[in-house]
C-alpha cells in the first residue's frame, strides 16, 4: 500500500489491554465533542502469519494482566485491614469505607475477556471478525431480522456447541451446533426462514483462543446513524473495541456514531466508574479498502485524500488514538488470504 499504516495483518498483542485505565483525555474532559457543542505498509508472508496467528497470546496476556492485578488489590486490601485504628479512622474519613470500596473494585476485575464489534451501515463488519478468527462464527447479517445482535461463548472442545436464536416475540429455539467446519452459516440460514430474530447466542469451541469458556465475542448491527443502547452497555466491561468504516463509502466515515462513543465513554469515565472502556483499547478497521486503491487508479492521490479524512474525523472525538497503531486497512483480498493461512495453519 501506499501510505505507511499498518494493514489488519499487523495487529500486534499490545492492542489488547493489560489493565483498565481510565485515558488522560476523557478522564481530563479534553476530548473535543464539549468543545463542539459549546460553538455550535506492507509485511512479508511469515510476519503476516504470526500477527495473524497471535490471538491466542493476546487473550493469554489479558488474563495474566488480570490475575496481577487481582494480587495487588488482595496485599492493598490486606494492608488497610492491618493499619492502626487510628490511620483508618483518619483514612475513613477522607475516604469512607476503603476496604469495601476496593473489594467490590477487586470483583469488578473479570477474568472473562470480551470483544465489542460495531461498524457504519454495509461495512461488513462480520466477515472482518470472521477473518481474523478463521472460523465463519459470526452470521451473515441478510440471513439474519434487521437490529439482531450476535453473541458467541467459546468452549472447551470436550463440550457440545449449541446456538440459540431469540425471536422479537420473546420465544427462542436452541438447536446443536454442527460438528461439520463451515456449516453452520447454512444452518442458520434454514432455521432462519419465516422467523423474526433479536438475538443469536451461539456456543462453540473457537482454537485461536485456547481450550477457554472465558471469551465472549458481541456483534452489535451496523443498522442506521445511531448506536443502539445495547452497544454502549455492552462497551462498558469490554477488553477490546473493534469499529469497522466502511472505506468505500462515498458520503465518507459516519461521523454521528464517533461523537455517540465519544460522549458516552466520556461521561462513563466522569462518573468515576472503574469498569469505564478505555479508549486506548480502540481498533478502527478501514475495510473495503481494494476499493479505495482502484479509485486511486483514476484518480491520484484519492487514497491518501480518503486516508487522511478517516483518520482526522476519528482524532477529532478521540485525539489520543494513534494513527499507526489503532487503525488499520483491509482489503477483500487481503482477508481472503488471512482466511487461507488460518485454513492451512498446523498451529492448532
Amino acid at each position: 500500500m501506499a501510505t505507511s499504516s499498518k494493514s489488519l495483518s499487523e495487529v500486534r498483542g499490545d492492542t489488547m489491554r493489560t489493565e483498565r485505565t481510565i485515558s488522560k483525555e476523557l478522564e481530563s474532559g479534553s476530548t473535543s465533542v464539549d468543545d463542539e457543542e459549546l460553538e455550535s505498509g506492507s509485511t512479508s508472508v511469515d510476519d503476516e502469519e504470526e500477527h495473524v496467528l497471535n490471538m491466542k497470546e493476546i487473550f493469554i496476556t489479558d488474563n495474566e494482566a488480570k490475575e496481577s492485578l487481582l494480587k495487588i488489590y488482595g496485599q492493598v486490601i490486606q494492608m488497610v485491614n492491618e493499619l492502626p485504628k487510628e490511620l483508618l479512622t483518619l483514612l475513613s474519613r477522607l475516604y469512607g469505607d476503603v476496604s469495601s470500596k476496593l473489594k467490590m473494585n477487586a470483583t469488578l476485575v473479570s477474568e472473562k475477556c470480551k470483544l465489542v464489534v460495531a461498524g457504519e451501515s454495509n461495512s461488513d463488519m462480520n466477515s472482518v471478525i470472521n477473518t481474523v478468527l478463521g472460523s465463519e462464527i459470526l452470521p451473515n447479517p441478510h440471513v439474519l431480522s434487521p437490529g439482531t445482535i450476535c453473541c458467541v461463548h467459546t468452549v472447551p472442545s470436550n463440550v457440545e456447541g449449541y446456538f440459540v436464536i431469540q425471536m422479537t416475540n420473546g420465544s427462542s429455539e436452541r438447536y446443536s451446533y454442527p460438528k461439520v467446519l463451515g456449516a453452520f452459516q447454512g444452518l442458520l440460514s434454514d432455521k432462519m426462514k419465516g422467523t423474526m430474530s433479536q438475538r443469536i447466542e451461539t456456543y462453540c469451541h473457537l482454537p485461536v483462543f485456547g481450550n477457554t469458556d472465558s471469551v465472549t465475542i458481541v456483534s452489535h448491527p451496523g443498522g442506521n446513524n445511531i448506536l443502539p443502547t445495547e452497544f454502549m452497555e455492552s462497551v462498558d466491561d469490554a477488553s477490546i473495541l473493534i469499529y469497522v468504516v466502511n472505506s468505500a463509502c462515498s458520503d465518507g466515515i459516519q461521523e454521528n456514531k464517533l461523537m455517540q462513543m465519544c460522549k458516552h465513554l466520556q461521561s462513563d469515565a466522569r462518573a468515576g466508574n472503574l469498569n469505564s472502556f478505555d479508549p486506548k483499547c480502540i481498533m478502527f478497521v478501514c475495510n473495503n479498502w481494494d476499493i479505495v486503491e482502484k479509485k486511486e487508479r483514476s484518480d491520484p492521490g484519492a487514497e491518501n485524500r480518503i486516508w487522511k479524512e478517516i483518520v482526522t474525523k476519528i482524532q477529532k472525538y478521540f485525539p489520543g488514538i494513534s494513527e499507526h497503531d489503532q487503525i488499520y486497512k483491509l482489503s477483500t483480498t487481503e482477508a481472503s488470504y488471512l482466511h487461507v493461512l488460518w485454513k492451512n495453519s498446523s498451529t492448532f
